[in-house]
């Protein structure tokens, strides 16, 4: 006979082989007088009902057996491996019976005209669904058979564990037994069965599907890593689960997809966070669809849950920033090189790095250590940006802006963008403070060439560049900072302390790693304002609180040392940081109070060019009179402005005199008569009017 044309053909094949089994049923059930036709069934139940409950059961009627078995031959016999059902059974490893149940299941969401011959063949017109009884007492007529078949509707059996079948919910019954229980076959697997080539819909958000990917020589990978990656392969080719260890960016999921392309597979993409549905559809659309299954994000604490994905059909591939002994051997990835990067960028513009100067790119492949993924998307983003502008080409500045925002999603959540249009000539403070910055600014700029070029890296296990910024506040720490990061051509982002710190033991750790991860694919730089609130010194060992903080400092220490980049921190209190920091902060810049002179150089370049100033605006008189701060000196001013703007006039003492006083009263000092001298009228309170 011809092999089934398709799914839908031998779909319905079997339910031709149903029918029959169902007749048969019903045919016995007649026999043996089990049918209640009395009007008030479920009201009692009817003596003859009982008698036959209590009778042996009905004999079944071998020519009718015979008739059964040889349909079911006949369909057997024209199934082939590629037909869904057959796919489904191969690589669920289902048994005869678990197929018979899936087709049993599937009939009721597959043909309307199945609910009436369940409801009849089950003597209740309310169960429109099979019970695992009807599915026992079809395809296992024998009771001790069906005692062993149940085992077939348990929670780790395949049916259930890849939510292929489950039970549906009885409203007249919450809690039946077994056999009284609905069955419901997974709309995605009756859709499958039936030829539908669309994914799970439920996993639209939280999967990404790759239909094909590069070979394993073929990836930007070092040789030594493309080798064991074969060995990988091989080691999958049946199954089985792997930890890619490297950082974001380094890859790994470009080469998990690159294995199970050597495996005849497709690449399923998933989230370890995936909620505990999410992540059986995920195991059963791997299985359906044929795909290897690639979990990112992976972390130890989370291994027990992820262990239920590599008990699957499909070959797992965990990526994660460390080693999870509990998922599977590691195989480590270390951050993509330059070369390899810059290959990912000119293949990804493909024909349109004519308008990017190779000087430019390889400037963006050397700031921003994203990998193939984040190239990818940033090249899409910086073509649909560039699009808006009509005809203009792609930029390198289109490149820097998408690369800067696929490179750090968790970057943006825990930490804020600082953006200042501020310069070095903006900044007002010491020259030796100045001088100091120019320190630090040439320390990250000649890095490449001092530890690459020089050898230094070769010598000393050096990090990046961390500085400690002390000082009052307001005396230009956080402008200083964002100029900084300007001149090294990195963008800087002040930590979210509200994000970052948690309540929960070991989470402000996480957050830090992939704060710090993020920031070194970005090539971030890392403001930590009030670092003294995470970088404080640790404390003798009372209770389970101080162990825990001294644990986040400790990290802190280690993570400070590893990142290769630029750190700020700033305080106010340098004597509460930790001892062990200053042998990792490379640079320490002292911002002191700034004295009378400084003070006037701030109140003149605070107003902007266009803020009309009237001639009585005294700044030398304001300097030498009130100790403000740069911050203090700004909120002044913007004080002023609104005063002399509600009024209609120039900025004059009248407007700035005022709003002095509130800034003292800010800080709980009461205006003095000495201080204010011949402006004291301005702010006399009123009993002291004359």
């Amino acid at each position: 006979m011809a092999p089934f044309a398709d799914g839908v053909a031998h779909l319905l094949a079997e339910l031709d082989v149903l029918d029959l089994r169902l007749a048969g049923e019903v045919a016995r059930l007649r026999a043996g007088r089990a049918f209640q036709d009395d009007p008030f069934r479920g009201l009692h139940i009817p003596d003859a009902l009982a008698d036959a409950a209590l009778a042996p059961a009905a004999p079944a009627d071998p020519a009718w057996d015979r008739r059964v078995e040889e349909a079911a031959a006949a369909v057997a016999a024209r199934v082939t491996p590629d037909l869904p059902l057959a796919r489904v059974q191969a690589r669920f490893g289902l048994d005869r019976f678990e197929v018979d149940v899936l087709v049993l299941a599937a009939a009721a969401e597959a043909d309307e005209r199945y609910a009436t011959l369940f409801a009849y063949a089950q003597n209740d017109v309310t169960r429109k669904r099979p019970t695992a009884g009807l599915a026992l007492r079809l395809f296992h007529p024998a009771p001790a058979a069906r005692l062993r078949a149940r085992a077939a509707f348990g929670p780790a059996a395949p049916l259930a564990a890849f939510g292929l079948v489950g039970f549906a919910d009885d409203p007249a019954d919450r809690d039946p037994p077994l056999p009284a229980r609905p069955l419901r076959a997974a709309d995605r697997v009756v859709r499958f069965l039936l030829g539908d080539a669309n994914h799970d819909p439920e996993l639209a958000d939280a999967c990404r599907f790759d239909a094909t990917s590069p070979a394993v020589a073929d990836l930007p990978h070092a040789d030594a890593v493309r080798r064991v990656l074969d060995g990988v392969a091989t080691r999958l080719a049946g199954g089985g689960a792997c930890v890619f260890v490297g950082p974001t960016g380094s890859g790994r999921r470009l080469a998990a997809g690159a294995v199970f392309a050597a495996t005849g597979r497709s690449l399923l993409t998933v989230a370890a966070e995936l909620p505990a549905a999410a992540v059986t559809a995920a195991r059963r659309e791997a299985g359906l669809i044929g795909a290897g299954l690639c979990v990112t994000g992976c972390d130890p604490a989370d291994a027990d849950r992820l262990r239920a994905l590599a008990a699957g059909p499909a070959p797992v591939v965990f990526c994660a920033a460390a080693a999870v002994p509990a998922l599977g051997p590691a195989v480590a990835f270390p951050p993509l090189p330059f070369g390899p990067r810059l290959l990912l960028w000119e293949g990804a513009l493909n024909g349109s790095a004519s308008a990017v100067p190779a000087a430019d790119l390889a400037a963006v492949a050397t700031m921003y250590r994203v990998g193939p993924d984040g190239i990818a998307a940033a090249v899409r983003t910086a073509r649909a940006t560039a699009a808006l502008r009509g005809p203009a080409p792609l930029t390198a500045a289109d490149l820097r802006s998408a690369a800067a925002g696929h490179a750090g999603p968790t970057l943006r959540r825990l930490a804020r963008k600082v953006e200042s249009p501020h310069a070095w000539a903006d900044l007002v403070v010491p020259a030796d403070t100045l001088a100091r910055l120019r320190e630090v600014s040439a320390a990250v700029r000649h890095r490449p060439t001092v530890h690459a070029a020089w050898g230094f890296g070769r010598r000393l296990a050096t990090g990046g560049v961390a500085v400690l910024f002390s000082g009052p506040s307001g005396t230009g720490k956080t402008m200083a900072a964002a100029i900084l990061a300007r001149e090294v051509g990195a963008e800087l982002y002040a930590i979210d302390l509200a994000a970052v710190v948690s309540k929960y033991i070991g989470e402000t750790e996480k957050n830090l790693d992939r704060l710090f991860d993020e920031a070194a694919a970005a090539s971030a730089a890392l403001f930590f304002d009030e670092a003294d609130a995470l970088f404080g010194k640790r404390s003798a060992v009372a209770d389970a609180h101080d162990r825990y903080a001294n644990i986040e400092v400790a990290f802190l220490l280690q993570r400070l040392e590893q990142f290769d980049g630029l750190v700020v921190l700033a305080t106010n209190l340098p004597k509460n940081l930790d001892d062990a920091f200053a042998r990792r902060l490379g640079h320490a810049v002292e911002f002191p109070f700034p004295p009378a002179a400084l003070r006037e150089r701030l109140w003149r370049s605070v107003f902007p060019p266009q803020t009309p100033l009237g001639p009585d605006a005294d700044f030398a008189f304001l300097a030498r009179q009130f100790e403000l701060s740069g911050g203090n000196i700004r909120n002044v001013a913007l004080g002023a402005a609104f005063r002399a703007a509600g009024r209609g006039g120039p900025v004059g003492m009248a407007d700035l005199i005022p709003a002095v006083a509130r800034e003292l009263q800010k800080s709980g000092k009461l205006p003095a008569k000495a201080d204010f001298g011949p402006y004291y009228d301005l702010i006399r309170p009123p009993r002291e009017q004359p």
